[in-house]
């Protein structure tokens, strides 16, 4: 085939998809809307919540515009009043969006436990630009989203606040997952999911792998992210996690786990412990990479890393972190770290292990860790600030570990990095036209 007759072949075949790809519409949903879903295309003539969940389709677009939705109660524990029929794909997502400039607000009142919106038993959706407050009872709101058995779910520029008076000790939780790979959270605030458990928590995860939460305001909760059953391969980035009880609890049970990572986020004023791995109940957690995090407590309390363990945890890894003002830099028993080194801690804390204590001398004579940690201050231009910002430096000294790693130790790495949530939001452009669709 000649190169001329080759590139009008490829003109006309990216026509063809093209023009395929604008049967996918853009509808328009409204909290008083009533237009069949053939009318919704038009701004004009929205329809309902639950007529765009039982209608999108892949390469669908649907906004919703500002005002309260009210879906009412669950079927049952494990659905969301609203949820999508029908999957995306890979390259046509189905996309539930705020209108531009507007605020869709939903209420999670649910009384039969399930969630208010989320995904079940689909996969390529995403949700962007959605507020919700769960009920304030103290039976509490098992969770306001629920994300179960999907794959490549999206959610993005959210803002969702837990129930805050919870008393009976169960469930309750903004985000619970069960049985869901590649999720996606970006750019979101979730705070206020407090009781007097572990599973008070803006995220509890259930058999959830290849999970990534990056660029959110995670606080006020009893834990901020509680890995809680059978996950793996689960990253935490570019977050910031803040006065909680604890921030990230690691708490395997049932089979092995492996391949997590936690790096690039401002943990503040977590009153026990900033990150704890707390094995019981699993066969094994192996491979948690804790690296380039900032740990900074106001005054000296709670742990920065709090490894507690009945024999299954191992192959840890701390490096790159500055760890200020806890009352323990580290909690350890004796077999879980694979490696630690290039850390700072600084401020009055000392080092556990094993039921001893000391300080950075003494944990180097007692291990075979940080030989080349530092006990410096770490400059921050605001010490003891409420934001992100308040902990970049003065000065990036490249005391780190290098390699394939970076040379600077702490979250912010040159001070240009984005950390927590930003109100211009992550990436909330439309997708790109979708291909080879046609009418439906």
């Amino acid at each position: 085939m000649n190169v001329k007759l080759r590139s009008i072949i490829l003109i006309l075949s990216s026509l063809f998809f093209y023009a395929n790809g604008l049967l996918a519409d853009e509808h328009y949903v409204a909290p008083n809307g009533n237009s069949p879903w053939s009318a919704c295309n038009d701004a004009n003539y929205p329809c309902s919540a639950t007529t765009a969940m039982d209608n999108a389709m892949a390469g669908d677009i649907v906004y919703f515009r500002g005002g309260t939705y009210d879906p009412g109660n669950a079927t049952s524990w494990d659905q969301n009043s609203l949820q999508p029929a029908h999957s995306g794909s890979d390259v046509n997502p189905i996309t539930f969006k705020a209108y531009p400039g507007e605020v869709p607000f939903i209420v999670a009142n649910q009384g039969f436990d399930g969630g208010a919106f989320g995904v079940c038993q689909q996969d390529w959706i995403i949700w962007d630009g959605f507020h919700s407050r769960a009920e304030q009872t103290s039976y509490g709101i098992r969770k306001v989203m629920y994300i179960r058995d999907a794959e490549h779910v999206i959610i993005r520029n959210c803002l969702i606040e837990g129930n805050s008076i919870n008393t009976d000790g169960q469930n309750n939780s903004i985000i619970s997952t069960r049985a869901v790979n590649y999720l996606t959270v970006d750019n979101c605030k979730f705070y206020n999911a407090y009781g007097p458990g572990y599973n008070s928590t803006a995220f509890l995860l259930y058999l959830t792998q290849f999970l990534t939460i990056k660029n959110c305001n995670i606080y006020g909760c009893y834990i901020g992210i509680h890995e809680k059953e059978n996950n793996s391969n689960n990253t935490y980035h570019n977050n910031f996690i803040h006065d909680n009880v604890i921030g990230i609890g690691y708490h395997p049970v049932y089979t092995n786990w492996e391949n997590f990572i936690c790096k690039n986020n401002i943990f503040i004023n977590n009153s026990s412990a900033h990150v704890e791995i707390l094995g019981t109940g699993a066969e094994s957690f192996d491979g948690l990479k804790i690296y380039n995090n900032t740990f900074y407590n106001n005054v000296g309390q709670g742990t920065g890393f709090a490894l507690l363990d009945d024999g299954i945890v191992r192959n840890v890894e701390i490096f790159n972190n500055l760890v200020v003002n806890s009352n323990r830099f580290c909690r350890h028993f004796a077999n879980e770290i694979a490696y630690a080194d290039y850390n700072n801690f600084f401020g009055n804390g000392y080092f556990w292990l094993s039921g001893s204590v000391g300080d950075l001398a003494w944990w180097r004579n007692n291990t075979d860790w940080d030989d080349n940690s530092v006990e410096s201050d770490p400059n921050f231009i605001n010490q003891g600030g409420t934001s992100p910002a308040d902990y970049k430096r003065s000065i990036y000294t490249n005391n780190g570990r290098g390699g394939s790693y970076a040379s600077v130790m702490g979250a912010y790495i040159t001070g240009d990095e984005i950390i927590g949530f930003t109100p211009e939001g992550a990436d909330n452009s439309a997708p790109a036209i979708p291909k080879g669709l046609g009418i439906h």
